[in-house]
């Protein structure tokens, strides 16, 4: 059919062809960019402008080096494991940030002068204000400079800042309870009156057994909307290479979860809509930039777990909601290949979350699996991490992001581990467990079955009474590999954490071959290992209880590592 075009639809049509150019290359530029290279991604919480020391004065410059709990700026633009991309969360709850945009209240209050833990410190943050800037803006200026991609964080609940409603500043925060939560009380998780049904926020009786009752529900739409309109307000205003919602540092959406339902298919549809608004927001600001704004997502490292709280990571997958993943946080769920496998067929890179291990030495934190033995830890030391690093790089992981590790532990950011060949001649801990399990039980009813990976805990440990204990291990250094190329052979260390009873002995065996104890120390027992034993991957651990107690005490087992050690005077390893 001949169609007479008129000048004017002619060029009408030219600038449908052009626009259609310009989204597919910009689509080509953010996959471009989500496949650059991050061994190393650094998440940083942003309380230095809020933990700012009494006495110091104000300015951006100080705030580049000030150092409140975890590391400045300036050791950050030095670490010795290089950071290729900087994570940044503006502190502040729903609807109170630090970054200064329209649609956010500022949390300029100062910290309850009766805590003593803030008692040397003060809120800086007014200062930045009147100094017409805030920490985003300045994180971003330090970014470029130092030539780092600078992502900016925004957790779907942040109940660290303002986790009451008294006024009160609380041990980690100075920060009352966001002006937005106190004018929309039915938009949160609410409490259950003492004789009735469902949530009521009026009512203190009782908080929701797997959520938080100062929860923001993301069932409702103006939490929706108002989320939505953080995320649009920061990805047009600050010079960010992309945007990471977390749902996993407080993983509480929906009030039905936090009582002890699943998320429903309308809840599931609903939260997946404000992704695709928040993903179109993202490309609508990155086209007027002329830069891709990448959107990643923080989320548990289980897709039926996920699913359950409110994430329903198969349809984001189909409709490519997400340009690249960063699977776990506080606890772990699966092994690292599920996530590998998923982000595979979804053709994005995937990054493993990696922070504390949250069991503490000594009971002293409060969390459930404390109590482990000094010399057999999982929370501090480089060796720790690197072994975490070397399991997710095998399962295909692009690099690891690094959740604020540093203020834990005596090793700072030389704990940061790098890509598998810098790691090749260093020390390694491998163990069965990494993270403590009690968080996943707060945030959805049966979480338990969504965990595969093996739990060997100290403050829950295995009655050896009862049976012979069987447990896997991975090992990803291949040591007749190691001792074939000579340059530096490791020395390969088991050690078990159990408390045993006069009377009794212990027995291990790896891979059904008996070890010899090298030492005992501190309620827990060193072996050496041969090279001919310990296999590249799966590892199986026996360990036995011989001779019998009197008392009818019986031994108890609370952890297993493996360690591979190129450097005993690092003072990271058991001797």
């Amino acid at each position: 059919m001949h169609m007479n075009m008129t000048r004017g639809s002619v060029l009408a049509a030219l600038m449908v062809l052009a626009a259609g150019t310009v989204f597919a290359d910009y689509d080509a530029d953010c996959r471009a960019a989500a496949k650059r290279k991050r061994n190393v991604m650094y998440y940083e919480l942003g309380y230095n402008p809020c933990f700012w020391p009494k006495g110091k004065p104000f300015s951006t410059a100080a705030f580049r080096s000030v150092n409140c709990g975890n590391d400045s700026l300036d050791a950050y633009a030095h670490s010795p494991v290089n950071i290729d991309t900087f994570v940044y969360l503006p502190i502040g709850g729903f609807g109170l940030s630090s970054c200064k945009i329209p649609s956010c209240d500022n949390p300029t209050w100062q910290p309850n002068k009766t805590t003593r833990y803030l008692a040397g410190q003060m809120n800086m943050l007014p200062e930045f204000y009147k100094a017409g800037t805030d920490p985003l803006t300045e994180v971003c200026k330090w970014a470029r400079e130092n030539k780092k991609e600078i992502i900016c964080a925004m957790a779907l609940n942040n109940l660290e800042c303002a986790d009451n409603d008294k006024a009160e500043a609380g041990m980690w925060d100075c920060y009352f309870l966001p002006p937005w939560k106190k004018t929309h009380v039915t938009s949160l998780m609410g409490d259950k009156p003492a004789g009735g049904k469902g949530p009521d926020a009026k009512n203190k009786a009782s908080g929701p057994k797997y959520g938080h009752r100062l929860a923001v529900d993301y069932a409702k739409s103006d939490v929706r909307a108002k989320f939505l309109q953080m995320c649009t307000e920061i990805v047009g205003k600050y010079d960010i290479d992309g945007l990471m919602l977390d749902f996993t540092k407080s993983p509480y959406l929906f009030s039905s979860v936090a009582w002890g339902e699943v998320a429903s298919g309308k809840e599931l549809a609903d939260l997946t809509d404000m992704v695709t608004k928040i993903k179109a927001a993202c490309k609508a600001a990155g086209q007027k930039k002329n830069h891709p704004i990448l959107l990643s997502i923080r989320v548990p490292d289980s897709i039926a777990f996920c699913k359950d709280i409110g994430i329903d990571l198969n349809s984001w997958k189909d409709l490519k909601l997400f340009d690249f993943l960063v699977a776990a946080g506080r606890f772990e769920l699966c092994p690292p290949e599920v996530m590998g496998e998923f982000c595979k067929a979804a053709g994005v890179p995937w990054y493993r979350s990696c922070g504390v291990s949250y069991i503490f030495t000594g009971n002293d934190s409060g969390y459930p699996d404390d109590d482990e033995r000094p010399g057999l830890q999982r929370q501090e030391g480089p060796h720790c991490f690197r072994g975490r690093a070397m399991g997710a790089y095998k399962a295909g992981a692009s690099g690891m992001m690094y959740w604020n590790p540093t203020r834990w532990h005596r090793f700072p950011l030389r704990s940061l581990a790098s890509d598998p060949e810098t790691m090749k001649y260093q020390n390694k801990r491998y163990a069965v467990t990494y993270t403590s399990a009690g968080e996943r039980e707060n945030c959805v009813k049966d979480a338990k079955k969504h965990c595969t990976i093996p739990q060997l805990l100290s403050g829950s440990p295995v009655d050896l009474g009862k049976g012979v204990a069987k447990y896997p291990i991975n090992v990803w250094d291949d040591l007749p590999a190691l001792k074939k190329e000579g340059k530096k052979v490791p020395i390969v260390r088991l050690t078990t954490e159990v408390s045993l009873p006069s009377g009794t002995d212990l027995q291990v065996l790896l891979n059904n071959k008996p070890l010899k104890l090298r030492k005992k120390r501190a309620g827990s027992q060193i072996f050496d290992v041969p090279y001919e034993l310990a296999k590249y991957g799966a590892n199986e651990v026996i360990v036995k209880a011989t001779g019998k107690n009197k008392r009818g005490q019986t031994a108890k087992l609370g952890n297993i590592a493996m360690d591979v050690i190129f450097d005993q005077t690092d003072g990271e390893v058991a001797q």
